[in-house]
C-alpha cells in the first residue's frame, strides 16, 4: 500500500514556522511547515532528524488563522531529501477550537485550489 492510499485526510500543502518542543530537548526547534490536514502535519528540520514514536508539543500560526495552534502529536515518519531532513506528525492532543481552525483551513484551501 502506498503513502498515498493510506491518506485518510485531504491536507493543503502550505509552508508555514513550526516551533518544536521535545521531552529529549532543552528548548525549541524551529522548522518549516510543508502541509497539514486535520490529522497532522509534515515539516522540515534544520539539524538533527526526530524518531518514529516521539512525542513532541508543536506550536505554529499560519496567514489568515486567529492566533497560534498548540498540539501534542507523535512522529510517525522521518525521512531526507536533497539534503533536507523531514518528519510527520500525528496529533495525541490537540484543542478542539484549534482542530476545528485546522479544518475550515483545509477546506478553504481545497476549495481554492479546485477553482479553475
Amino acid at each position: 500500500m502506498s503513502g498515498e492510499e493510506k491518506r485518510q485526510f485531504p491536507r493543503a500543502d502550505l509552508v508555514f514556522d513550526l516551533k518544536i518542543k521535545s521531552s529529549q530537548e532543552n528548548g525549541e526547534t524551529s522548522a518549516a511547515g510543508r502541509d497539514i490536514s486535520s490529522s497532522g502535519v509534515s515539516f522540515a528540520l534544520e539539524g538533527d532528524d526526530l524518531k518514529i514514536g516521539q512525542i513532541v508539543a508543536v506550536t505554529f500560526s499560519i496567514s489568515g488563522l486567529p492566533g497560534e495552534i498548540n498540539a501534542q502529536g507523535r512522529v510517525v515518519r522521518v525521512w531526507e531529501s536533497e539534503g533536507k531532513h523531514y518528519s510527520a506528525l500525528e496529533f495525541t492532543r490537540i484543542d478542539s477550537s484549534d482542530h476545528e481552525i485546522i479544518q475550515d483551513l483545509i477546506e478553504a484551501y481545497l476549495k481554492e485550489n479546485n477553482e479553475g
